[in-house]
């Protein structure tokens, strides 16, 4: 049960609207692809799960307008897959006994096809193909010292700000090494990772303009986790981006975001769990404006029996972002996941004050000085309900998300390319309703 509320929460939360998109990706097949289950033995060490849905969406605003004129309804189909080591963790020996993995293989892919089947006004929105896959090689996963290769893509398709017959699509590919080193008894642990990505846009300059955004990045972590207590612990990072566009019109300065933070996490009570953490953070952008600023975080998780857990939380942070420069955030939401017998059933509410720093001005660009700032208020909503049938191989789903973001103003003098669309922030409130049915095995 454990198991698949953690699935649960992991589908729920990624299903959510973005209010501020960062450059990351989370590891698994999309979350209306689930595929866990019984699965198709490979032999003696390797399972396939195979998964598919289907989901009929109702969006309140595919556009993202202002007065939303643009309401429609579509279809979406998920075919999903993942091989993996049998039971992921552990598997028995030849003496009948339980025996750690040496090496643990985690390899994914899943499709989220999208067709319009009814809308209102006159243009219709295009089709969409979305694609997440992964995979990931860990050597000795319960030994002291632990070696991870792996390999995210994502491909997302978005309609635009604007009434326009193509989609937004944007290809990440991330391939990076992490080591975990525990001497002892595990209460020091090391951690160290790096990976190479890139983040390309299809669309050419006649549809958006975005591939003046394209850029390659390596990312770095280090990690240092003491265990003082047994259930607590004090830790320190290190978080380098180093960000490289390849286009030579200067659309967005290089940038190598640092972050530096210590914080603690474990258990206050059996059922109450935090993580709180402070630091500081600077962008070093080649030109314009670059954060300089503390970061800080809190969370509270409260699990008071095995089938229910909420949490509350709240990050203040910056990220690199298409409008401008940067954008510093204040992030705060809270959650509760709940199952009862075969339901179960996600809440989530959200609040993001969202600050783009160096955005040009009219007639001007980043590199000549001549730029200000833009403030977003963002809310987010998610409601989800699950009946799981025959094992919990059959899934029956029922939503409501809800997306609103608020500009406060049109800065003086600031106006957003026409054919840059997708880039600038708009106000606009946004709902959507779906109904899907789920098998995975």
């Amino acid at each position: 049960m454990r198991r698949l509320l953690a699935l649960l929460a992991l589908s729920a939360c990624a299903l959510s609207p973005a209010i501020a998109r960062a450059q990351s990706i989370a590891a698994g097949a999309p979350p209306s692809a689930r595929v866990e289950g019984a699965g198709i033995a490979l032999g003696d060490s390797l399972v396939l799960h195979l998964g598919i849905g289907a989901e009929v969406r109702y969006d309140s605003n595919f556009f993202y307008e202002t007065n939303n004129t643009t309401q429609g309804l579509s279809l979406h189909l998920t075919p999903g897959f993942l091989i993996s080591t049998v039971n992921s963790q552990r598997s028995t020996g030849p003496d009948g006994q339980v025996a750690p993995h040496k090496i643990e293989f985690r390899l994914g892919a899943g499709l989220d096809y999208v067709e319009w089947l009814a809308h209102t006004g006159d243009v219709k929105p295009d089709r969409q193909f979305n694609v997440l896959a992964n995979g990931d090689l860990i050597i000795a996963p319960t030994g002291p010292f632990t070696a991870e290769i792996f390999d995210n893509f994502i491909r997302s398709s978005q309609a635009p700000y604007q009434k326009v017959t193509f989609n937004l699509d944007r290809d990440i590919n991330e391939v990076g090494l992490r080591f975990r080193i525990k001497p002892g008894g595990g209460r020091l642990e090391l951690q160290i990772s790096s990976l190479f990505g890139v983040d390309f846009w299809e669309n050419s300059a006649s549809q958006g303009g975005l591939n003046a955004y394209d850029n390659y990045y390596v990312h770095s972590t280090i990690r240092l986790l003491w265990k003082f207590l047994p259930k607590t612990a004090v830790y320190v990072e290190g978080d380098n981006y180093d960000y490289f566009y390849t286009s030579s019109d200067a659309a967005h300065p290089n940038g190598y975001p640092l972050r530096v933070k210590a914080g603690l996490n474990g258990l206050l009570t059996a059922k109450l769990s935090f993580d709180i953490y402070g630091g500081y953070g600077n962008g070093f952008y080649d030109f314009g404006p670059s954060p300089n600023t503390g970061i800080a975080g809190v969370s509270l998780t409260w699990k008071p029996y095995a089938l229910a857990s909420g949490t509350i939380a709240y990050r203040h942070d910056f990220e690199n972002a298409l409008f401008g420069v940067y954008a510093d955030y204040d992030n705060v939401s809270i959650s509760w996941l709940q199952q009862i017998w075969r339901f179960s059933g996600f809440l989530r509410l959200a609040y993001q004050n969202t600050r783009y720093q160096g955005v040009p001005t009219m007639m001007g660009t980043i590199m000549d000085g001549m730029t200000t700032h833009e403030t977003n208020n963002g809310f987010t909503l998610n409601a989800r309900v699950d009946y799981f049938a025959y094992r919990n191989w059959v899934a029956i789903s029922l939503g409501y998300d809800f997306n609103l973001i608020r500009v406060d103003g049109n800065p003086t003098g600031v106006v957003p390319n026409p054919n840059l669309v997708g880039t600038f922030p708009v106000s606009f409130n946004k709902s959507e309703v779906y109904l899907g049915l789920k098998l995975f095995y």
